[in-house]
């Protein structure tokens, strides 16, 4: 919730989306064009979601970039606060909340080819969060017969341990603005396995 109007001297609104994908203002574009014209800077949290921002809203003369702030010391210490050991060869792991925007489905489906191929043994896939999506993802592992290599944490309070013990953090997402979780589990050195987004582009330079 933002406005462009009142008695505060500067205005400055924050952008979290990326717009290419989803534009949630889209409905109200008029007003939303009216608005920003208000606001004295727009800042974006990652170069691709101002380049998709100021192509619908033009807008590029008073926005800047500044990158969401990771505090990779706390996660650290919070990654050493127990201590997970697996006995699998290869140990998978997604962090986030159970949404259709998230995309754990097609890890699970890409996992389900895996196996009918004869290739995930050894292989386990953990999965945090807690979310819309829940009972369907649970009911997909079921169907598919991954009971055995997916295991479903639900939320923890603090699933950096967990992230520490894997061997590679999957991120699945159809979209995202920055990608708090790929800086996270880089911070602990657990290799960042990543479809193609925008701001990975950023964050896993190739």
């Amino acid at each position: 919730m933002f406005t462009g109007y009142g008695d505060s001297l500067k205005k400055v609104a924050w952008l979290h989306s990326d717009y290419a994908k989803k534009d949630f203002s889209k409905k109200y574009r008029k007003q939303f064009l009216a608005l920003y014209d208000n606001f004295d800077k727009i800042v974006a949290v990652s170069s691709p979601v101002a380049k998709h921002f100021n192509a619908i809203y033009h807008q590029s003369n008073k926005t800047v970039v500044i990158n969401n702030l990771v505090d990779t010391e706390k996660i650290i210490s919070l990654s050493k606060k127990e201590k997970i050991k697996y006995q699998e060869k290869l140990n998978l792991v997604s962090v986030g909340r159970l949404h259709k925007d998230k995309g754990f489905d097609r890890v699970i489906m890409a996992l389900s080819r895996l196996k009918q191929e004869g290739l995930l043994k050894d292989i386990k896939y953990r999965l945090i969060g807690d979310g819309e999506e829940y009972e369907s993802l649970k009911k997909l592992i079921v169907d598919n017969n991954l009971t055995s290599e997916v295991t479903m944490l639900g939320k923890l309070e603090n699933p950096y341990p967990y992230v520490e013990a894997s061997d590679v953090f999957i991120m699945s997402s159809y979209h995202e603005s920055f990608g708090l979780v790929i800086i996270e589990s880089l911070s602990l050195e657990v290799p960042v396995l990543s479809v193609k987004l925008a701001t990975t582009s950023e964050l896993l330079p190739s």
